[in-house]
């Protein structure tokens, strides 16, 4: 990989460029190279297009969400992946069409899924309970659907394993076990067109790797289409808690593996039987977690989870990341009055 600097900052003018920079605008500094944006746009759409004519490539937006930088991408024929509605919001907000956009998010809200529906985007599901909320808020799944696949395998050649993001430990996609039922039921639903995706990993440089992943993917691709809705064993379940707070709320589960207590209490009111589960955020990061083999009450969809011990490292460490917003405050008084702070 050649590593330089854009080329109006190189030599001795370049130095004197950047210095003045640095002085103009204080360090630390970003400086997006937009010609070599361009650049690297044209040669990755022209090496794949000489291939598959139709090829899009769907930009990360979460990797570099500065609408100047998504302008160009879109200038140079780029489409978009968004993972939270704020990135829907960026892309709609430049013009970008709907066929276009892949949202692909994370035990997804109903209300996001009724946005994402309405601005006529790809939706691209992780799991197949997700047909089911579509239905709930707009009758129907659109004409085409997307679901993403975690294929059993995952791999990184990084020293750290939190982005692995496929197989048993992976927060993400549909099992292999429950794949060809999630495209019977989203065609029930009025899906007509179909995709498919995966993400196994990042940081891999075993190419033998990705031409087995890509290999799997297209196998499985043929399976659904034979199989024709035939369902599949179901030979190992994790329940997996999907909840609207993330790492980005709370970054010290998902940092170094503390430990906080979690409850939820309407289910302890009734007494509902205790199961081991997996409590995870929205964040599309395989590290956002909060409590992994918990034994916990059997929770239903819109119950109330109490995460505690959260003011010292909580609230000051978050961040931005998949657009998210920091949350309210509330102060109670000794007498039980709430203050928004």
């Amino acid at each position: 990989m050649v590593v330089a600097l854009p080329a109006s900052l190189q030599g001795p003018d370049g130095l004197q460029r950047l210095e003045h920079l640095a002085d103009t605008y204080g360090t630390p500094l970003q400086i997006y190279d937009e010609q070599m944006i361009r650049d690297n746009a044209r040669h990755l759409l022209t090496t794949f297009r000489a291939q598959f004519p139709s090829f899009t490539q769907f930009y990360a937006v979460k990797a570099l969400p500065n609408p100047a930088v998504l302008k160009v991408l879109y200038q140079e024929g780029c489409g978009f992946d968004c993972s939270s509605t704020a990135e829907l919001h960026v892309c709609k907000t430049l013009g970008v069409p709907g066929d276009k956009i892949i949202y692909t998010s994370n035990f997804t809200s109903k209300k996001d899924l009724a946005l994402a529906y309405d601005l006529g985007v790809i939706i691209n599901l992780d799991d197949i309970s997700l047909v089911d909320s579509l239905v709930e808020v707009r009758g129907r799944v659109p004409d085409l659907m997307c679901f993403r696949l975690n294929p059993g395998l995952g791999r990184t050649d990084s020293e750290t394993k939190s982005n692995v993001l496929g197989g048993p430990d992976a927060k993400f996609g549909v099992p292999p076990f429950q794949i060809v039922d999630a495209y019977r039921k989203a065609q029930a639903a009025g899906a007509t067109r179909f995709g498919i995706h995966m993400m196994t990993g990042s940081c891999v440089m075993n190419n033998e790797y990705w031409k087995e992943t890509i290999t799997g993917l297209y196998e499985t691709a043929m399976q659904i289409k034979k199989e024709v809705g035939t369902p599949l064993l179901n030979t190992c379940v994790i329940r997996y808690y999907g909840l609207d707070a993330s790492m980005a709320h709370l970054m010290r589960p998902g940092m170094y593996g503390a430990y906080h207590h979690i409850t939820i209490p309407a289910r302890e009111l009734d007494q509902s039987p205790l199961i081991t589960a997996n409590i995870v955020g929205d964040l599309c990061e395989n590290n956002d977690w909060f409590g992994k083999d918990r034994v916990i009450p059997d929770a239903k969809v819109g119950d109330l989870f109490v995460i505690y011990d959260t003011g010292a490292h909580s609230h000051s460490m978050c961040f931005q990341y998949n657009g998210k917003l920091r949350s309210p405050e509330i102060l109670l008084a000794a007498d039980g009055t709430p203050r928004l702070m």
